[in-house]
């Protein structure tokens, strides 16, 4: 609603004189003015909002991005430090192989004792192999060489000549139990 002169006529009825008139309508521009150029810029400010969302979005996404790209890259360097750490894991076996390891456990026991950051490959073949392997031969000469496994010597035979029990002797044993052992240790006896 506009406050005009004619208002400011009607309010103040006999009491209005011209100087009064222009007093009012100074302080209502006073006031008004500065609305009104606020007005304008929050207009301004409000149209460049859009463009403001726009970027600020593209922001995002480029920082989310870049989030994304570091997640990526931290994998693919942990891939390729699994991929080496395999290929110098199966060249130590190897080397360890070679120098006359006697057993797999004893391999990989031996494996737990490399340092394989201080591993270096040449192709698919440990660089200073004989380096590596000759602190290892010192600490663990068990683990070389060659094995001969021993079967396990015979059971002595039972006492008494080998002469088991008669049917008789095992039908009169009072406890089931061990009458049930005895004729599984002689089932030949009651197999006829």
């Amino acid at each position: 609603m506009a406050f005009t002169r004619a208002d400011i006529r009607a309010i103040l009825g006999e009491a209005h004189t011209e100087d009064i008139e222009n007093r009012l309508i100074a302080l209502h521009l006073g006031v008004v003015d500065p609305l009104k150029d606020s007005v304008q810029t929050y207009k301004t400010d409000a149209e460049k909002l859009p463009g403001v969302q726009k970027e600020l979005d593209d922001l995002k996404k480029a920082g989310n991005a870049a989030e994304v790209q570091a997640a990526f890259d931290a994998y693919k360097q942990q891939v390729e430090g699994e991929k080496a750490n395999a290929a110098k894991t199966s060249a130590v076996r190897a080397a360890l192989k070679a120098a006359g390891v006697n057993r797999d456990e004893f391999a990989d026991l031996l494996l737990g004792k490399v340092d394989l950051s201080k591993v270096e490959l040449d192709g698919d073949k440990v660089k200073d192999a004989d380096g590596l392997i000759a602190p290892l031969k010192g600490s663990y000469a068990g683990c070389f060489g060659t094995v001969t496994d021993k079967g396990t010597p015979p059971a002595n035979p039972p006492a008494g000549g080998g002469k088991g029990m008669t049917k008789d002797q095992i039908l009169a044993i009072k406890d089931p139990a061990e009458q049930r052992m005895a004729i599984a240790q002689n089932l030949d006896l009651f197999n006829k």
